[in-house]
């Protein structure tokens, strides 16, 4: 069983386009993080209110429960998942060992300019500063790296990769 990769960020720095593609190139299976919101979160971010820590830690004990499940039975697991604070990365981490974490960084500027150009996404711009204000990066996690995710779809997920390549060599050495 080889661990789950989460990829993470605040909206619209592209993590789920990330992981789906990261999956794909490692023939493994991309788990949407948005998809175990309850009704009650998604309506309430559509409506511009930011997640609390109690929103958010049914979510994240289903997505970690659904990923857990899927890396014990099948392919290399991706998933995507904005994990915006540390204690929320920990409580992944204490369910999904060896979790290999990806963070893309993204400014308020670029991030709102995205996500004003989402036309199939719940989350208003409105949200991005919210996610940034409680944005604690992953500095000196384990098997964690941050990747400019400002650039170019297809630097950004190069650089992913490099990225992962880079953990799973220093594993093996």
């Amino acid at each position: 069983m080889k661990p789950p990769i989460m990829i993470m960020g605040i909206m619209a720095s592209g993590k789920s386009r990330i992981a789906e593609h990261v999956a794909k190139s490692r023939d493994g299976r991309f788990i949407e993080c948005d998809d175990w919101h309850p009704k009650e979160n998604v309506e309430k971010m559509a409506a511009g209110i930011p997640l609390t820590d109690e929103d958010r830690a049914p979510w994240l004990d289903r997505l970690a429960e659904e990923v857990g499940a899927a890396a014990k039975t099948g392919p290399q697991t991706v998933f995507s998942c904005s994990a915006l604070k540390q204690s929320y990365r920990e409580r992944l981490r204490a369910r999904l060992p060896g979790l290999t974490t990806i963070c893309l960084t993204l400014d308020a500027a670029t991030a709102s300019q995205r996500a004003m150009g989402r036309e199939d996404h719940f989350m208003p711009s409105a949200l991005v500063e919210s996610q940034l204000a409680t944005l604690e990066l992953p500095e000196h996690e384990p098997r964690t790296v941050m990747v400019d995710a400002r650039q170019a779809f297809e630097r950004v997920l190069e650089d992913v990769e490099v990225a992962l390549n880079g953990l799973e060599q220093n594993e093996r050495a």
